[in-house]
């Protein structure tokens, strides 16, 4: 079909999302004009012929079923082979990206895939965003962060408190309860003794699939008559809490505990930048996490605050998943402990990693995520 007849009117808009997409590859591309590749080129070809879907619509003439076909090949195969190899090319093997312009380059292309195949989507099959990002979250942080640290601390800690067979477990920020499932499998706790929380609507509806699970938010949770032996929190759930919160929700956590009861979590250091990846890659290379982190400023308080994107390659198409900023709190190590300090009676830091023990004037660890093992 010859799309010279539908040149936009004058005055004619795209969607904003797509708008503002187009603007800064523009704006990137006059910056570095190397840097513009076949995946900007074609990107910018299919934003164009939703241009002209928009025109056709507007004069009221049906979407031609040649212009969805001509939009779709962009996800195609070829199109994750090509962004694949790219990230490879420039990755090390620590997950980081070290081609700067490049890749914020790569941020603006994707910003721009992921509103165009928003926009190519049935708007009645869309999923909330957070559902979509629970369904690909054990692929990429789930499962490794358990296997390379989780499983091993949960171990060595629950052997220092003698074990969970039957200990009334409750755990906060349950995500998709994958760890709360390897509790069950691995560590002899049973099912009516374990419940799973989270402020997650979309995270609770995976967790139900592997444990007793509810949507609950810890600050509002009532604390009368508790009598948990254990309140676990994996993955630094207590740094997304709003950062004037911490120490309201430890105490809440000790208030959840009965007499001689257990808090078991994991936290991360100011510094976690350090280590943080820009590139997580899950087993068999079908989703590719990409995070942009950078330390920010807010009324005095830092934060680390990351910016994501999830590449994952299902049935024949490329799916590019804006997840968004996401911020988590960074306080010092020194104010969690003495914060720890004033509801339990026995606190201990452990390096996640080696699980060595930290001492008091710590301000870091080698692996820049600890452990807390606190007794009421």
């Amino acid at each position: 079909m010859d799309l010279s007849a539908y040149v936009p009117e004058e005055g004619f808009d795209l969607p904003p999302e797509l708008e503002e997409a187009m603007e800064q590859i523009d704006e990137e591309s006059s910056s570095h004009p190397v840097l513009s590749v076949d995946f900007s080129k074609e990107l910018r070809q299919k934003l164009g012929l939703i241009c002209h879907l928009q025109v056709m619509a507007k004069r009221e003439i049906q979407y031609q079923e040649e212009f969805q076909k001509a939009c779709r090949p962009f996800f195609s195969e070829d199109r994750w082979a090509q962004l694949r190899q790219l990230i490879h090319q420039h990755t090390d093997d620590y997950g980081h990206f070290h081609h700067s312009a490049r890749w914020k380059m790569l941020f603006q292309e994707l910003r721009a895939a992921a509103a165009l195949q928003s926009h190519l989507q049935d708007k009645n099959k869309k999923q909330d965003p957070f559902q979509e990002y629970a369904a690909i979250y054990d692929a990429v942080i789930g499962r490794p962060c358990l296997e390379n640290f989780m499983g091993p601390y949960l171990r060595y800690c629950t052997g220092q408190m003698g074990g969970l067979t039957s200990k009334r477990i409750l755990s906060l920020g349950c995500g998709t309860g994958l760890v709360e499932s390897f509790m069950l499998e691995e560590l002899a706790v049973t099912r009516e003794n374990l419940l799973g929380i989270d402020i997650s609507e979309g995270m609770i509806r995976e967790a139900g699939k592997r444990i007793p699970a509810r949507q609950q938010d810890l600050l509002t949770m009532d604390t009368t008559a508790s009598s948990w032996q254990l309140v676990y929190s994996g993955l630094n759930v207590f740094h997304y809490l709003p950062f004037g919160k911490m120490e309201k929700a430890i105490q809440k956590a000790a208030s959840l505990l009965g007499k001689s009861g257990y808090f078991l979590g994991d936290f991360i250091t100011p510094d976690h930048i350090r280590w943080y990846p820009n590139v997580i890659v899950s087993a068999g290379e079908h989703v590719i996490s990409l995070r942009n982190p950078e330390l920010i400023e807010v009324e005095g308080a830092m934060f680390q605050e990351s910016e994501i994107f999830n590449l994952h390659y299902r049935d024949g198409e490329l799916l590019v998943h804006y997840v968004g900023k996401h911020r988590r709190f960074l306080p010092p190590m020194h104010r969690v402990r003495s914060y720890f300090e004033k509801y339990f009676r026995e606190v201990r830091f452990f390096d996640a990693y080696s699980l060595q023990e930290l001492p008091d004037r710590a301000d870091t660890c080698p692996s820049t995520r600890y452990v807390i093992l606190a007794k009421k």
